[in-house]
């Protein structure tokens, strides 16, 4: 047998063993909310939990008021507890937001300004 005939035998081998993740290697961020933010900004982005909401489901409804306006840490735990969120994430420019959806969740999306640009669950 030829080399040449051998060669995409071994190409096809060599990738499926690329393609292939040992398991027990991925991990999840508490609360499925795992940010890839950069790490001078990874603490805004952590989902954060309030005690005895563990369950609830997120209704951003009875916030869709600060919308427009200024926030801070605070005002987006006060917007957490309103919308009996389990976790938050409060999102700034430049950070990467993964797209799972968590009902528990609420999303607080602001602008270079801290200006809520949106808000939303999951």
């Amino acid at each position: 047998m030829r080399f040449s005939s051998l060669a995409p035998i071994f190409a096809a081998l060599v990738l499926a063993g690329c393609s292939s993740t040992p398991s027990g290697s991925l991990t999840a961020g508490a609360g499925g909310g795992g940010s890839a933010a950069p790490a001078a900004s990874a603490s805004a982005a952590t989902p954060t939990s309030s005690a005895g909401m563990g369950d609830s489901m997120c209704n951003a409804d009875p916030i869709m008021n600060i919308v427009g306006k200024p926030i801070n840490e605070r005002g987006a735990s006060d917007a957490q507890q309103r919308a009996t969120a389990a976790t938050l994430r409060l999102m700034r420019p430049g950070q990467v937001m993964t797209m799972e959806y968590n009902p528990r969740r609420l999303t607080i999306v602001v602008d270079e300004q801290n200006t809520v640009s949106s808000v939303r669950c999951g």
